[in-house]
């Protein structure tokens, strides 16, 4: 250190200011390095969340029935694995489900299954016949390799 202090004291003003813009310009090129890297980690994680599956719970009522449908839709823009659906209370959706087949799978029997943009699956129930109020869903599904788990109520 007394070295670089006993350089700098023997040498003129031009070749100090000469020295100094160089550690400034050295300083401003590692700061805007850092700066661009931390930018290019955010647009990448936005990036992520833009592009993956959103896949969501509704009902849909028919308005001149008393049918309404569970729907599970994906409107993200990529394609979404749904692990599985669940509901919190104990129905018993075939007493409720207008199909008798036990073939048929509603959408909470049904596992593994993919869902396109804007794609969606649903299945019928009949609520206002068989007393059924309030409930809540539970969707876990796979998009671009996270597993997601939403709750709807």
């Amino acid at each position: 250190m007394k070295e670089l202090i006993y350089i700098l004291s023997k040498t003129n003003i031009t070749d100090k200011i000469q020295i100094i813009s160089t550690i400034v310009t050295a300083i401003g090129i590692i700061v805007s390095f850092i700066i661009s890297i931390i930018t290019l980690r955010q647009n990448n994680k936005f990036k992520r969340e833009e592009t993956r599956a959103n896949i969501i719970c509704y009902i849909e009522h028919i308005s001149k029935t008393s049918n309404s449908y569970i729907v599970i839709k994906n409107l993200g823009n990529s394609v979404g694995k749904v692990l599985r659906v669940t509901l919190d209370k104990n129905i018993d959706l075939n007493k409720i489900l207008g199909i008798n087949s036990k073939k048929y799978k509603n959408i909470f029997q049904r596992e593994n299954y993919i869902l396109a943009p804007n794609q969606k699956i649903s299945s019928w129930y009949n609520f206002i016949d068989h007393d059924v109020e309030d409930f809540t869903v539970t969707i876990e599904y796979e998009t671009l390799g996270k597993n997601i788990k939403k709750v709807f109520y």
